[in-house]
């Protein structure tokens, strides 16, 4: 996958991602429905960073991040 793909989501004035908020997954469940009206949502990560970090590490992990951030040493 590029990289940069989720780049062109970015909420320009808000500097997120317009995907999911900044929240690294997205959750169509209840709202995405195919043109029969067959309920399709999904809840996954997202393709953003914090997506990929999700993926990678579970969302316990993006939660620790925001709360403490990247730098933080153990």
């Amino acid at each position: 996958m590029d990289e940069d793909l989720w780049m062109e989501f970015v909420n320009e004035p808000l500097g997120v991602c317009g995907l999911c908020g900044n929240s690294g997954i997205v959750d169509t469940q209840g709202k995405a429905h195919s043109p029969r009206g067959v309920e399709c949502g999904v809840k996954q990560p997202c393709i953003c960073p914090n997506g990929r970090c999700v993926k990678e590490h579970g969302e316990v992990k993006l939660m620790e991040l925001h709360r403490y951030g990247n730098a933080r040493k153990n």
